[in-house]
């Protein structure tokens, strides 16, 4: 196919949470900056006053055909890491052991992954099946809308289509996992060394920071390589000059960080920055 895309649900009552798509059929991605027009009395078209009262929206529809497929398509896993890439294609680093037939991806869709709540959220991920690097896009936001259809023209073959809305929902800020921060910069000024600062989500109704007590920073080499993984202790929301050596000098390397609230690792979800890229003095 050439690219894949995965969904992830992010929730504490799923653990079956990432679905892998095949059988591709469409994909369109949307902006809509919405403008309100004021046209003055007795002006011409030039003099119309146009006013910008709404935010922008960006939605990702999509639709696949549901068949019985032969490798697994539901899994588990932590971020970017639940995905893996078999020299090939992109696939689940957990998958789950069942075979899912049409039926029960419908029942799957229908049941386990749309959202129970305003506090479920998800993420996007489209991965270029020649690239095992990261996602060539990804997005984090809410499902509005799972739909499946058959025809009589067609009766063996099921229409899947999902609508994505990106964004943030407000219970998602009162959740236990906080959201993901943002890199100020990411340089390199010094020989075999990064040099990280970031900044926690700013966007949490008064009173519902979480507290923060783990880091987790994770790093590679841009082409090939593995994922290294440092956590640390750190509770501070703006972290300023945190430090990476022993990188190889002249490579370039991908970085993304995270922050939990939990003391017990790996009990959840962790919800990634953006990668950012620099080359290594």
């Amino acid at each position: 196919m050439g690219f894949h895309i995965i969904i992830q649900k992010i929730s504490e009552k799923t653990a079956i949470n990432s679905y892998i798509l095949s059988n591709m059929g469409s994909l369109s991605m949307n902006l809509s900056s919405p403008l309100t027009p004021m046209p003055l009395p007795e002006e011409s078209d030039e003099e119309n006053i146009l006013v910008k009262m709404e935010g922008n929206t960006q939605t990702i529809n999509f639709s696949w055909k549901l068949g019985t497929e032969t490798t697994p398509m539901i899994g588990s896993g932590d971020g970017t890491a639940a995905f893996t890439h078999d020299g090939t294609n992109w696939g689940l680093t957990t998958p789950d052991s069942t075979i899912l037939t049409q039926y029960d991806q419908i029942l799957f869709l229908q049941n386990d992954f749309i959202p129970d709540g305003v506090s479920d959220s998800y993420a996007f991920y489209i991965y270029d099946d020649a690239n095992s690097d990261d996602p060539v896009f990804s997005e984090s936001g809410s499902i509005t809308e799972v739909s499946v259809s058959i025809s009589g023209d067609s009766p063996v073959i099921w229409d899947a289509r999902i609508n994505f809305i990106v964004g943030n929902s407000i219970a998602a800020f009162e959740s236990n996992s906080p959201e993901r921060p943002t890199f100020v910069q990411v340089v390199s000024t010094i020989s075999g060394r990064a040099d990280l600062d970031w900044k926690e989500f700013q966007g949490y109704a008064v009173g519902e920071e979480p507290t923060l007590t783990l880091t987790r920073v994770r790093y590679k080499k841009t082409i090939g390589g593995a994922w290294e993984t440092l956590t640390t202790t750190s509770t501070a929301s703006d972290e300023t000059g945190y430090q990476i050596p022993s990188l190889d000098s002249t490579d370039e390397y991908i970085f993304k960080v995270a922050h939990s609230n939990s003391e017990a690792d790996g009990t959840e979800m962790w919800h990634w920055s953006k990668p950012r890229r620099v080359r290594i003095a």
